[in-house]
């Protein structure tokens, strides 16, 4: 598919589906636990028991060059990445813009909410979790690792 990947491959939206039973229970795990502690970081007393949670899941492979453009996804509450592996290049970072377009406005290191960009470094077996809502986008791979 093509979506906010600018080169690479990405899977179909069903990988939940194809996945073998127990990478996709482990897969699921990962990201119900993922999302319990940051929900539990907000709110103590949150209990993921009492949620139903729909998943949808996606893979994405870049090889040299290739990133994914600024977007959000729609029609979702929360959003994760998964770095399986990580390629090697640490500089194929996550970028999450800063969305309050006014903090940009006073640009000093005296100002902590100064507007910058939040940037995060991928590793093997990462899990991030944010708001769907925020956009985000990957910069350019710089590995020698080939996708398959």
């Amino acid at each position: 598919m093509k979506k906010s990947n600018r080169g690479g491959w990405h899977s179909d939206l069903g990988l939940l589906n194809w996945l073998d039973i127990k990478t996709t229970n482990h897969l699921i795990t990962k990201i119900k636990n993922g999302i319990e502690e940051m929900l539990v970081f907000f709110n103590p007393d949150f209990n993921i028991k009492q949620h139903e949670l729909s998943k949808l899941a996606w893979a994405n492979v870049s090889e040299y060059g290739h990133y994914n453009s600024l977007h959000t996804h729609p029609d979702a509450i929360w959003s994760g990445v998964y770095y399986v592996d990580d390629g090697g290049d640490p500089t194929s970072k996550i970028v999450f813009p800063d969305p309050r377009v006014a903090a940009s406005m006073i640009q000093n290191n005296l100002n902590p909410f100064s507007g910058s960009d939040f940037e995060l470094t991928p590793h093997s077996g990462l899990l991030a979790v944010f708001p769907s809502w925020l956009q985000h986008s990957v910069k350019p791979y710089q590995g020698n690792k080939r996708g398959f």
